[in-house]
């Protein structure tokens, strides 16, 4: 875990799991999204949930969707939805995201 080679990582009865970068990698080179469902304890959800207020009052202007996770089956039908509308339809970029600046 010290080598940084893991996105997350957790203990569960006496065993370490997590979820390794180059398989995060691994997935997006192959064009794919990587959807990762992360378990927080007590103490790191409350600043996960603080970080997330702060991001969405500063930030909403960016986002296309928002799900709060009320309820796993919704919350799924919710995600699939989004996932689909942002394959499906257009997405607007800046140009400088795609190509570099021109010369002068």
């Amino acid at each position: 875990m010290m080598s940084r080679r893991f996105l997350e990582y957790g203990e569960y009865k006496g065993n370490l799991y997590g979820t390794s970068i180059a398989s995060v990698r691994e997935v997006l080179n192959s064009g794919k999204i990587c959807v990762i469902d992360i378990e927080p304890n007590d103490e790191d959800f409350q600043e996960m949930e603080e970080a997330a207020r702060k991001m969405e009052s500063n930030f909403c202007q960016f986002f296309d969707h928002v799900i709060v996770n009320d309820d796993q089956q919704d919350s799924c039908v919710q995600l699939l939805a989004a996932a689909r509308k942002a394959q499906d339809e257009p997405q607007w970029v800046p140009a400088s995201w795609i190509r570099p600046p021109a010369e002068s």
